[in-house]
């Protein structure tokens, strides 16, 4: 496995976060394949291939068995903060959906 380094201006602010930040809730657990089932939105999943919190092929594949998925993909060279490392490359992916499912749901 191996670790995850970011560049500074995108990691200065998320350790001070952690440093300071104390979260009154539980950790995030993970959906069941029931929960995951009836989901029945159309759905986009984009997940970075450098994340060390998943297996990022085992989760796509989950999602295309599981959820109406209409687009689903591994963004190459990616950590786990995406919309930090790539903001244009979330806010083209958000928008081209929107586009392509308005009037879908």
């Amino acid at each position: 496995m191996h670790a995850l380094v970011e560049r500074s201006e995108t990691m200065d602010p998320i350790m001070l976060s952690a440093r300071a930040f104390r979260p009154y809730r539980s950790p995030a657990r993970r959906f069941t394949d029931d929960e995951l089932r009836r989901v029945t939105v159309p759905t986009q999943l984009v997940l970075a291939a450098r994340t060390t919190l998943m297996r990022p092929g085992r989760a796509l594949a989950r999602a295309r068995r599981l959820l109406p998925l209409r687009h689903g993909e591994i963004v190459p060279g990616i950590g786990h903060a995406i919309p930090l490392e790539a903001p244009e490359l979330v806010t083209d992916r958000v928008l081209g959906f929107v586009d392509r499912t308005a009037g879908q749901v």
